[in-house]
């Protein structure tokens, strides 16, 4: 075995998940990789309630379990008792 390759790590394709955790190697694919890994790395080193308040100012489901989820379970609802009559206006 050539030098440097000691430790080579076998990964098999895990279809329909939008995250693979095995420990050492989190991984993640997709349009919103960045954010499944980030959201999963405030979970796992701060706490869920950090998670969840990122998630809803960010506006991303947390509970997703497939990558297409992310478009069709996000919700926008605006605050409308925020006084600023330029915006009520537009």
């Amino acid at each position: 075995m050539p030098i440097g390759y000691k430790n080579i790590i076998t990964l098999l394709l895990i279809k329909n998940k939008h995250l693979v955790n095995k420990g050492l190697i989190i991984t993640s694919g997709g349009f919103m990789s960045l954010i499944n890994i980030g959201l999963h790395l405030v979970q796992r080193f701060l706490s869920n309630l950090v998670m969840l308040k990122i998630s809803q100012y960010i506006n991303v489901n947390h509970l997703r379990t497939l990558q297409n989820q992310h478009i069709h379970n996000m919700s926008f609802t605006p605050k409308l008792n925020h006084n600023d009559t330029a915006i009520s206006k537009a």
